[in-house]
């Protein structure tokens, strides 16, 4: 049986439909996923600029109390202030280490990641 040029006419525009259908769903995908992988820069940028902080943190007021106990004499509390600050440059190295090796790649960085990044590189 011979299709008529009208049947045809009809067929070329549903399948036309169907294939901007389909490219609407894989804008809509694409659109999703860059919202989800700027949620997760945004949480990385937050996580990684806090764990810099807490070892700054705590240089300076190692710094601040190791010259209060240097002017009273306490070389005890000097060193262990010292041994602070060493600890902490130690842990912040470590951090800019791993920050430095990350690749972003094509890859998606899971939430899960994030976590996993943070809990292991907590400075206590």
């Amino acid at each position: 049986m011979k299709k008529n040029l009208y049947t045809h006419s009809i067929e070329n525009k549903k399948s036309f439909k169907d294939s901007l259908d389909q490219d609407d769903d894989n804008l809509l995908s694409a659109y999703h996923r860059i919202q989800h992988l700027n949620v997760l820069k945004s949480k990385f940028i937050t996580t990684v600029s806090h764990e810099f902080r807490t070892p700054l943190a705590v240089m300076q007021s190692s710094i601040v109390l190791a010259k209060y106990y240097g002017k009273k004499g306490q070389i005890d509390k000097v060193e262990k202030h010292l041994q602070e600050i060493e600890t902490s440059m130690k842990a912040l190295n470590e951090l800019i280490d791993q920050v430095a090796e990350l690749n972003f790649s094509d890859e998606e960085i899971t939430s899960v990641q994030l976590i996993e990044f943070t809990e292991n590189h907590t400075v206590k």
